[in-house]
């Protein structure tokens, strides 16, 4: 099987943090999980940040390339909910 992610290690990516606020942050590992039904899942990992004991982690479709792409996203989603 081979597996391919959306974006690697290193890259900066936007997503929506906890509190709903736009934000890039820049990917410090991946994670692929492949269950028994052959469903995949991709998690994107923050670097910890001991200052605020916290990092990231977030699904590959939570994740864009620019901010300008998540916003459409997000005008998309409110307009069509």
């Amino acid at each position: 099987m081979n597996i391919q992610t959306r974006y690697k290690v290193g890259e900066q990516v936007w997503t929506i943090n906890d509190i709903g606020i736009i934000v890039p942050f820049t990917i410090d590992s991946i994670t692929v999980d492949i269950f028994k039904d052959e469903s995949i899942e991709v998690l994107y990992h923050e670097k910890y940040n001991p200052q605020e004991m916290h990092s990231m982690v977030r699904d590959e479709n939570a994740c864009f390339k620019t901010e300008m792409e998540l916003m459409n996203m997000v005008e998309f989603v409110q307009k069509y909910n």
